[in-house]
């Protein structure tokens, strides 16, 4: 089907007797286009079968996925089924999206090719993608937990916000859908993302996959390299390449086995852009995981990594820089070597207490301190919630926040939720101010005093945020 010339002679029809005004091409893929309408919020797609089994195949799986519930869930959902020109379907989508794969390639060829951070700051950085990462893998989580395979995930089928200000995810095209089973469902996937199951065609798609999948749509967000394709893979010929996404090759950061290693020009980004949580899922999947499926981590695992990692990012003030990065001990940035002056951002690091108890053997009091190994770095420009579970929990992203933290020119704010009473505790000599309003913490009296912030009653185990001021 051609791209339609104008907005007045190119209409689809569909099987309700319904017409849509077709304006241009927005995407195109193995199985057809993707063409926007003059409605907002949706669009069309038409498929490309010329075998009329594939096509009766196909039609019985959309009418399958039409029937499924999908609420809640940024999924292009199918609607209604087109008739013409060709059979497709007109299913729901944000607008003003575009591909991942349009950030991928832009940032790529402008950063590989010209070393120029210009478009990988241009289009959100490391901040934005750790967020975006993180709704992709919440999103899939969600999907998993209804029994549900996304099958044919890559950076073509992945719909981003096309301002970098906004961080919304969509997953388009639908066809491939499949109930969680590694059965009965279609070795569908897209050269380079499928794993290498599905390229042995040893299975078919199921939860395992598409978080393969994902691992590998995040690490090249994040890189710009594929996990199997180091400097043997580059220099070497197809077969090497077949050899690779079949899981016959380590990967290029695999531990022990550097065959396969990516070129050492090329790794820059990888320290940058790693947490060490984050560097463990990389290493579980595409370690452990590359040819045994089960040892793949989770996408609720995945969620929860980069979410703390966008809540542990600093912004480089340095104006002609201005990059995102992994808090550190030096607060330095590693695109420019600028050093963050303290006084512009406070990290909290998370604990549990239970008050101290004495053992049954009436041995020593033990301590009722427990670090989680999360933490949260606040700017001026990014206020906090505080809940009761670790950021690193599944359940904290749904959880209620106990109190909001904001910093500013004048100091900390603490603004406790309505009807809940916080203690602030100052470490030195274990005072306590019970806080039951907004309470500021003036910008003049940061010395470096250590406070831990108790939400809760004290008496019972509870959540704790540590922070020097």
């Amino acid at each position: 089907m051609a791209e339609p010339k104008n907005n007045h002679n190119t209409f689809a029809k569909d099987e309700k007797g319904g017409e849509w005004r077709l304006t241009r091409k927005i995407g195109e893929g193995g199985q057809g286009e993707v063409f926007s309408t003059d409605t907002a919020g949706y669009v069309a797609k038409f498929v490309n079968f010329e075998d009329d089994n594939k096509l009766t195949s196909w039609s019985k799986r959309i009418r399958w996925v039409m029937r499924q519930d999908l609420d809640g869930l940024h999924l292009a959902r199918p609607i209604v089924m087109l008739t013409e020109p060709k059979p497709g379907y007109i299913m729901e989508l944000m607008d003003e999206l575009l591909p991942l794969r349009k950030i991928l390639d832009d940032s790529y060829e402008a950063l590989l090719i010209a070393q120029d951070f210009s478009v990988f700051k241009a289009t959100g950085g490391l901040l934005r993608r750790y967020q975006l990462l993180g709704k992709l893998a919440r999103q899939l989580a969600e999907l998993h937990g209804r029994g549900i395979a996304y099958g044919d995930l890559s950076p073509d089928n992945v719909f981003v916000s096309g301002d970098p200000n906004f961080c919304e995810v969509w997953l388009i095209d639908c066809d491939n859908l499949a109930t969680n089973s590694v059965i009965d469902n279609q070795a569908v996937f897209t050269p380079d993302y499928g794993a290498p199951e599905l390229v042995r065609n040893e299975s078919g798609i199921s939860s395992l996959t598409d978080s393969w999948c994902f691992a590998v749509i995040a690490f090249q967000l994040l890189t710009f390299m594929h996990p199997l394709k180091g400097e043997m893979v580059i220099e070497g010929d197809e077969a090497l390449e077949e050899k690779a996404l079949r899981g016959e090759l380590p990967w290029i950061e695999n531990p022990i086995d550097d065959s396969n290693a990516a070129a050492p020009g090329n790794r820059g980004l990888f320290t940058v852009a790693m947490t060490k949580k984050l560097t463990d899922l990389f290493q579980q999947c595409f370690t452990e995981g590359l040819n045994d499926p089960l040892a793949r981590p989770s996408m609720m695992e995945w969620a929860e990594a980069f979410e703390q990692a966008s809540m542990a990012t600093l912004t480089c003030n340095n104006e002609v820089c201005g990059q995102s990065f992994i808090y550190n001990r030096a607060h330095q940035c590693p695109f420019c070597d600028g050093i963050i002056n303290p006084s512009d951002f406070l990290l909290l690091k998370h604990y549990y207490y239970t008050p101290a108890f004495e053992a049954d053997d009436s041995e020593q009091q033990g301590s009722g301190w427990i670090n989680s190994q999360s933490g949260i770095v606040i700017t001026a420009d990014k206020p906090v919630s505080l809940k009761k579970l670790d950021p690193a929990s599944a359940l904290y992203h749904n959880s209620a926040p106990l109190c909001q933290l904001e910093l500013t020119s004048n100091g900390l704010y603490i603004i406790p939720a309505e009807d809940q009473q916080l203690h602030l505790q100052r470490i030195s000599d274990s005072k306590n101010i019970p806080i039951q309003k907004r309470q500021l913490l003036k910008a003049e009296s940061r010395s470096s005093t250590r406070f831990a912030l108790h939400l809760e009653d004290m008496s019972a185990t509870h959540p704790v945020w540590i922070f020097n001021w």
